[in-house]
């Protein structure tokens, strides 16, 4: 099975005090890969960096058969990151967030999915409403939407259980399973190691800016 990303010799630091260091990762398609690490181990960082919102400092990457840490975002059309922090504009809309998002995407086409899946996990009450409306857990419904009604190969999941009731959690983990059977691939950190160990095919440590492996 080939590899959807590859990342090698990647190395961040913040005011000369290094938060990564020569960070090696090769994930297959269809997996789902567990992050674990204290509060301020790199995970978040390594999460920006994959996406694109932040550089490191040094290193080579590549999504599916694209490069990645170049000026090129091109890449960036197959993923998707779901942040600990909402990434939403709190005066539109969920349903003007997420049409948004599919209208840059180019998947207009999809913005008719929208209500279908709000019902789904139920937010169809607020999808209408200012997300400065919604509370932190159906923010995390709301992406739960988004991740449903776009394309992508490779998703990305910061704390996404963080905020969420336990039907909340069954529904994500449904959706991660499901998405898996459907040869999707995603690299998930959470504190929650009973639930994030409970489907995963893989885990990694971020420790002293190393990622280890738990063979």
């Amino acid at each position: 099975m080939s590899h959807l990303l590859k990342i090698n010799s990647l190395t961040k630091t913040f005011n000369r005090k290094e938060i990564l260091s020569n960070i090696s990762l090769q994930i297959k398609y269809g997996k789902i890969i567990g992050l674990e690490g204290e509060n301020g181990s790199g995970k978040t960082t390594l999460f920006k960096i994959i996406s694109g919102i932040m550089k490191p400092n040094s290193g080579f990457g590549q999504l599916v058969n694209y490069p990645i840490f170049k000026s090129s975002y091109e890449y960036r059309k197959h993923l998707v990151f779901w942040s600990h922090d909402p990434q939403l504009y709190s005066s539109l809309t969920g349903y003007e967030n997420i049409k948004l998002f599919l209208n840059l995407r180019s998947e207009s086409e999809k913005i008719k999915l929208i209500t279908l899946y709000a019902e789904k996990y139920g937010i169809d009450s607020h999808i209408n409403k200012e997300i400065r409306d919604y509370s932190f857990g159906q923010i995390q419904r709301l992406k739960l939407v988004l991740l449903s009604v776009s394309d992508w190969n490779l998703a990305l999941l910061d704390e996404p259980d963080s905020g969420m009731d336990e039907n909340g959690k069954l529904l994500l983990k449904n959706f991660i399973l499901d998405m898996k059977n459907k040869n999707k691939t995603f690299l998930i950190s959470s504190h929650n190691k009973d639930w994030l160990n409970n489907f995963i095919n893989e885990k990694y440590y971020l420790k002293n800016t190393q990622l280890i492996k738990n063979d």
